[in-house]
């Protein structure tokens, strides 16, 4: 609150909050499939195109989304420090990827896991999907080992994440604010 003070009387305003959020993992298991859905690892060069092409449509409304060529973005992605290889998952609807989530091994010196990026096409919002994948990333990490896993999320973000992350269990840990001068 004092630190919100200074910047607000020195002319920043505050622009986005974000929660960091955490949900311990219990019994949970992979999810059922519906007909014709299939998650599967990202492996090829073509998942990781299909990655990216997903990633550009589902964030492209977020606060602050810069489109980014594939040639910079996917080896951006795939050389992160804490990378997980077996955590990248594509969504399938009937062979159309839908959606991604990707779990890294941010906590995992804590027996944690991590959803570091999910998201869904525009076009399959309102189907579910994102819980799905939610609830994948979640099994993935239990069957890790881990004790909890962590995510983090805009609370400005219109697509209604935060909404489906409290559904599923996630609870704050801490808050973090972005402040701008203009």
């Amino acid at each position: 609150d004092e630190m919100a003070a200074i910047l607000r009387a020195t002319g920043f305003d505050l622009i986005r909050r974000y929660f960091l959020l955490t949900r311990p993992l219990g019994n949970d298991e992979y999810p059922t499939l519906p007909a014709g859905v299939t998650i599967d690892v990202m492996r090829t060069d073509d998942d990781f195109a299909e990655w990216h092409a997903a990633h550009q449509d589902s964030f492209s409304k977020h606060f602050g989304f810069t489109p980014r060529p594939a040639e910079q973005w996917i080896p951006h992605n795939l050389e992160a420090d804490a990378a997980d290889p077996e955590g990248r998952f594509l969504l399938r609807v009937n062979g159309v990827v839908a959606g991604f989530v990707v779990c890294t091994n941010d906590n995992a010196h804590e027996m944690g896991g991590y959803v570091h990026l999910l998201g869904v096409r525009h076009e399959f919002h309102h189907r579910g999907l994102g819980e799905l994948l939610l609830r994948w990333a979640i099994a993935y990490s239990r069957s890790r080992g881990f004790t909890d896993i962590d995510l983090s999320v805009d609370t400005g973000n219109e697509s209604g994440a935060l909404a489906l992350y409290e559904r599923v269990g996630f609870g704050p840990m801490s808050e973090f604010h972005l402040y701008a001068r203009p």
